[in-house]
């Protein structure tokens, strides 16, 4: 997706909010209210390292 540094548009609701990048939705969450409480999508928050930690100079991922 590749949105680190860029600004984008959130929207509120009242059960949900709504990230844009421009015109288009790229996330869409239910919005937690409880203190304290937390979720984790890691498929938002990670990225396929182009290089394995500890591997070999010059060796790619897959």
């Amino acid at each position: 997706m590749g949105l680190i540094g860029r600004t984008v548009r959130v929207m509120l609701h009242a059960s949900e909010v709504v990230v844009y990048d421009g015109g288009k939705e790229v996330a869409r969450h239910e919005l937690l209210i409880a203190k304290g409480q937390a979720r984790l999508e890691v498929d938002h928050n990670l990225e396929a390292p182009v290089r394995k930690p500890g591997a070999v100079p010059g060796a790619t991922a897959p």
